[in-house]
């Protein structure tokens, strides 16, 4: 027995871990369990990785072990959601990073063998993966090859999980309209890569005025008809989305080094070159009696999870393939701390989605978690030093006050401009240990495995695809007087909707579905989330069947106006591959 093996020995769970069934299902159809491995099992050997890296760092043998079980009771607990490359790879595939996502440090102009080598690797080691095809010569003939080195990658036994693939385009590339309408022009191929189209500052001013632009060639296209062409292809096909790089790189961390080139496949953060991201998620709901926020419990969660987000990617930099991710992480050491549980949250608390207390405590959540990871990860640098790029960093800047630029004049009630700008002078005085702690990526497999919501997504429906009846909707039901719980519940399950039921007009209010719920209120708990996120948000804003394009005009107009990083759309029943447990309307 090796000395790692002897060490994981002795994380042993307390009590069982016992997903229903569905999330079983979904730990064992992806992968995320070995073969006859129970999902506490999975989970002990998660924590178990972790005695060793501490170790590394200067922890005794006790500290080591003792900082290991209370992650893993913290997992137990579903407070704490590891990412599905963590708990697929951690302890099981010894040799793979735990990062979900990266931008490959692969020359697009190179051989087709020589990319998809590259590739392969990252998608076998578990890597959703963004390229920038503004660096290849041929952007479309790029792109089909990398979309084929996706399709044919997952028939191979080497890739244990299914991975994203981004691909984004600058908006004054002379192929641009070509690749606006690839999506919508090739519906027969099994499209494996979102698409976006990274919208300059120059763009929208010369849309907003009503003027030509010029792409890098220096020929002119009218702005306003490239901007309905993308409209129409994203209301037709839910691609392409916007991402807009300039904002991204304007709120980074770094002056110069690291300028991100593009993004994850969901969107969620900008990646420079060969960088990646590790995510673990917080479970908000779990942190709710029902009325109210257990506070110190969630400082705690926020300080654990910085550290175990830290020995994760310390895991990681040991085991990347290529230098340039090993380069690129120890600069900035970027973990993103995720949240799920947001639309449970709600129903517990008898919150409307995109209500004004909802939204606010949306906003208090996330910005006591952020204060609360960066004032703990300022703990970590005293102990193990800054990211290897703060004197290039925003935060090394005498005077600059980086964290109260970005937050300090948004709204929460549990952290003050007061309390940021203390934090910024502590962050100059003393150090940081990681560049950024807050991104919010899709939760859809690892929220579900811990049957919790997905992210700050509304309720899909009402009955998931395994035809499971929302668990907070049931609960509703009882506390009804005069209402036949059988028959409602019947009724739900055949249409995913109990808005045409006889039901108190709060309940139909609370229980609102993705497609019942209007665009502009998707949009406005996007922005709310946005406010105290280091990067960006993993948000799709769901339309209805019979929209017109001008809806989707209207999200994309709003999105850069209100300063955010990108935008997705997705329109219902406009893709063969429906987003998860999204109801027909028909």
């Amino acid at each position: 027995m090796t000395q790692q093996t002897k060490q994981r020995a002795k994380i042993k769970a307390q009590t069982e871990f016992t997903p229903s069934k569905k999330a079983e299902k979904i730990m064992r159809d992806g992968d995320i369990l070995a073969e006859e491995e129970t999902p506490t099992e999975m989970l002990e050997r998660v924590a178990g990785i972790l005695p060793e890296i501490e170790k590394e760092f200067g922890a005794d043998t006790e500290d080591a072990i003792d900082f290991s079980q209370k992650m893993l009771e913290l997992f137990l607990e579903r407070k704490i959601v590891p990412s599905t490359p963590i708990m697929t790879n951690a302890g099981r595939f010894n040799e793979r990073p735990l990062s979900a996502c990266s931008v490959p440090p692969v020359d697009l102009n190179n051989d087709f063998s020589e990319i998809k080598d590259k590739v392969d690797t990252y998608h076998e080691e578990g890597m959703g993966t963004g390229f920038a095809l503004d660096k290849a010569q041929n952007p479309i003939e790029v792109l089909l090859d990398l979309q084929e080195i996706a399709r044919t990658g997952l028939e191979r036994d080497e890739q244990h999980r299914p991975v994203g693939n981004m691909g984004i385009m600058k908006v004054d590339n002379p192929a641009i309209k070509e690749f606006v309408k690839i999506k919508h022009e090739n519906p027969q191929i099994d499209w494996k890569f979102n698409l976006s189209v990274n919208m300059s500052d120059e763009f929208m001013e010369a849309y907003r005025n009503g003027e030509s632009f010029e792409l890098r060639n220096g020929d002119e296209i009218d702005s306003g008809e490239l901007m309905d062409l993308i409209v129409t292809c994203a209301w037709d096909c839910a691609d392409p989305g916007l991402i807009f790089l300039d904002n991204m790189n304007r709120r980074r961390p770094f002056n110069e080094e690291l300028n991100y080139v593009s993004v994850a496949p969901c969107g969620e953060v900008g990646l420079a070159e060969g960088e990646t991201c590790q995510f673990a998620s917080i479970n908000i709901a779990a942190f709710s009696d029902g009325e109210n926020i257990k506070w110190e419990e969630l400082e705690e969660a926020s300080r654990l999870i910085t550290r175990f987000l830290d020995d994760v990617l310390e895991h990681s930099i040991d085991h990347y393939s290529h230098e340039a991710s090993v380069e690129a992480m120890r600069k900035s050491r970027k973990i993103g701390i995720g949240y799920c549980g947001y639309s449970k949250l709600l129903a517990r608390h008898g919150l409307e989605y995109d209500s004004e207390e909802g939204n606010q405590l949306l906003k208090d959540t996330l910005s006591f978690i952020n204060y609360h990871s960066k004032k703990y990860s300022v703990e970590l640098a005293k102990e193990r030093g800054n990211f290897a790029g703060w004197d290039s960093s925003k935060y090394s800047e005498n005077g600059r006050n980086f964290l109260t630029e970005k937050f300090g004049d948004e709204e929460s009630r549990k952290v003050t401009e007061a309390d940021w700008r203390s934090l910024d002078k502590l962050i100059e005085k003393t150090g940081l240990r990681n560049s950024t702690t807050v991104i919010l990526p899709p939760t859809g497999r690892s929220a579900m495995t811990f049957d919790t919501s997905q992210q700050i997504e509304p309720i899909f429906s009402l009955v998931d695809r395994y035809g499971d009846v929302n668990q907070e909707f049931r609960k509703a039901l009882e506390s009804l007087e005069g209402v036949n719980s059988e028959e409602v519940i019947q009724q739900v399950e055949e249409n995913g909707s109990c808005q045409e039921l006889d039901l108190p007009q709060k309940v139909k209010d609370i229980f609102r579905t993705a497609i019942e719920i209007g665009h502009r209120e998707h949009f406005n708990v996007l922005v709310e989330a946005q406010a105290f996120v280091d990067e960006s948000v993993s948000k799709t804003i769901n339309l209805p069947k019979d929209v017109d394009p001008e809806a989707v005009k209207d999200v994309y107009l709003k999105a850069y106006n209100a300063g955010l990083n990108g935008m997705t759309v997705y329109r219902n029943g406009s893709n063969q591959e429906q987003p998860m447990d999204l109801k027909d309307e028909d």
